[in-house]
């Protein structure tokens, strides 16, 4: 992890860096995510936040997402990965539109201008969709790097134990 968090950071210095998140639920994706966003001034987006959001709004993508979760089966890596491009190519154009982003002197130049995922891309299909379909995601929304966060598998099965919900 110190290895691709260094690239990471030499990254920022030089231009735009999207990271993703990866690793088994419970191994701390979301709150080490959180933290090196804050490191690098950059936004956390959650792909399951994403999904929820669009159920939630009712649109296609949340039918599709509902109709997956009634029948007890993974939303379909087509589906996810639609919503993160459409959720991204939104916070684009929305970006588009507000001042540039001047940077100071003898600091980071770049700082800020990119994003880290949680829980995207979980699948190597996933991965395939974001690379080769349609050409691609654009580069400035593509991940440049991803940090792989390893946990054994009991604490991350104790961690999940303690969320559950009855």
């Amino acid at each position: 992890m110190r290895r691709t968090l260094a690239l990471a950071l030499s990254s920022a210095d030089r231009g735009l860096v999207n990271l993703a998140m990866i690793g088994p639920p419970g191994s701390g994706k979301g709150t080490y995510g959180r933290l090196l966003a804050e490191a690098l001034s950059s936004e956390t987006i959650s792909a399951g936040d994403v999904l929820r959001d669009h159920v939630r709004r009712g649109t296609d993508i949340g039918k599709a997402v509902r109709e997956c979760q009634r029948r007890g089966r993974l939303v379909d890596d087509e589906i996810v990965a639609s919503a993160v491009l459409e959720f991204l190519r939104e916070r684009d154009r929305e970006r588009a539109t507000q001042a540039p982003f001047v940077p100071k002197t003898g600091s980071s130049a770049w700082k800020g201008l990119g994003f880290l995922l949680d829980g995207f891309p979980r699948t190597a299909r996933q991965v395939e969709i974001m690379e080769i379909e349609a050409g691609g995601w654009p580069e400035r929304l593509r991940v440049h790097a991803a940090v792989s966060i390893d946990v054994p598998d009991a604490i991350c099965a104790a961690k999940m134990l303690g969320r559950r919900i009855c």
